[in-house]
């Protein structure tokens, strides 16, 4: 008996510091831990110039463009309440690599919107 009540105690421990507590207080969220994943990425065969340009094409259809960097070709837009980040990297100069991602308010993943963006993007390419 004085052995089951022996490992009793070290068995709450285990429960208390593993698992679901530290996630219910929070534990995650402190540390930047972000949940759920947010981006869709792609490779397409066009030009990153030309990527890029649909891109603008497709979001200015949904919302507005915050910033841009022509350079780096990356831009920032808000559609609703949800912030889309792009970047287009050019792999050879016929092929180029896509990234989406978007997020609403408090760091909350809409991977369906970057979904939709990209399905957008890539149907406009092939109308071209």
């Amino acid at each position: 008996m004085k052995r089951k009540l022996f490992f009793l105690p070290l068995f709450l421990i285990a429960v208390l510091f593993a698992g679901c507590i530290p996630l219910l207080i929070g534990t995650g969220f402190v540390s930047g831990i972000v949940f759920g994943k947010d981006s869709i990425s792609g490779n397409l065969d066009a030009p990153a110039s030309e990527v890029i340009e649909v891109v603008k094409e497709v979001i200015n259809q949904r919302g507005e463009i915050m910033d841009e960097d022509e350079t780096a070709k990356t831009l920032r837009a808000k559609i609703k309440d949800d912030w889309i980040n792009v970047r287009v990297k050019e792999l050879t100069p016929n092929a180029s690599n896509l990234r989406i991602s978007a997020r609403k308010e408090f760091a909350i993943s809409d991977q369906k919107l970057a979904q939709d963006i990209f399905t957008d993007v890539v149907s406009k390419l092939s109308h071209n």
